[in-house]
């Protein structure tokens, strides 16, 4: 048995490659998500922001559903070209409203600023997940989640017919910073032939 969608508190039982959704009035099959599930957008002008869920693992390594932000440059939209790409991870936070899917934005910039789209993840215990505990300081959990979600983002990216680039930057301040060392870790190991890191920064202060 598995906690399986962030936005209520439903459990699923797998059964012949579905899940099956119990509670005390029915019992109905569900496709597990597959891939980015955009679901809000917003125009902030020279950046427009892609809200979205996708699939990835928790704390435990149980399946889970978790969010995360796509941010293009307004010239990456028009052009449906994506050069070098950028994954930041965020430091510490003690409430969803404090999420990237919240409008948290500081040091995202960092990447547009570079002419990078960028993709944050919450991380569990927030924005989907914000029913739950947090993962503090879980890096490698911390770390899927946000590979999960630069890779769920480029493949929904290349299925609106954008062309894209390997060229990744990953970077994190604070616990994002652990996190990114983490993801560079899972990068040459877990990950070994679906990501690779051009540049890896780790920030603190």
């Amino acid at each position: 048995t598995i906690h399986l969608t962030p936005l209520s508190a439903q459990t699923y039982v797998w059964k012949d490659g579905h899940a099956l959704v119990e509670n005390p009035d029915c019992i109905t099959f569900v496709k597990p998500q597959m891939g980015a599930q955009v679901y809000d957008s917003v125009d902030n002008g020279e950046h427009f922001d892609y809200l979205f869920t996708y699939p990835t693992t928790d704390h435990a390594g149980k399946p889970c559903v978790q969010s995360a932000v796509l941010y293009l440059k307004a010239a990456q939209r028009t052009s449906k070209h994506i050069g070098k790409m950028a994954m930041y991870s965020h430091y510490t936070i003690m409430s969803s409203g404090e999420a990237p899917t919240d409008g948290n934005f500081d040091l995202q910039a960092v990447g547009l600023g570079k002419g990078l789209a960028v993709v944050a993840a919450d991380y569990e215990g927030f924005g989907a997940t914000g029913d739950r505990i947090q993962a503090y300081c879980f890096a490698e959990a911390n770390a899927r989640a946000s590979i999960d979600a630069l890779l769920a983002a480029r493949e929904w990216l290349a299925e609106q017919g954008y062309t894209l680039s390997d060229s990744i930057l990953n970077y994190g301040y604070s616990q994002g910073a652990q996190t990114a060392m983490a993801a560079l870790i899972l990068s040459q190991t877990e990950y070994r032939g679906k990501v690779r890191f051009l540049k890896t920064i780790a920030g603190a202060g």
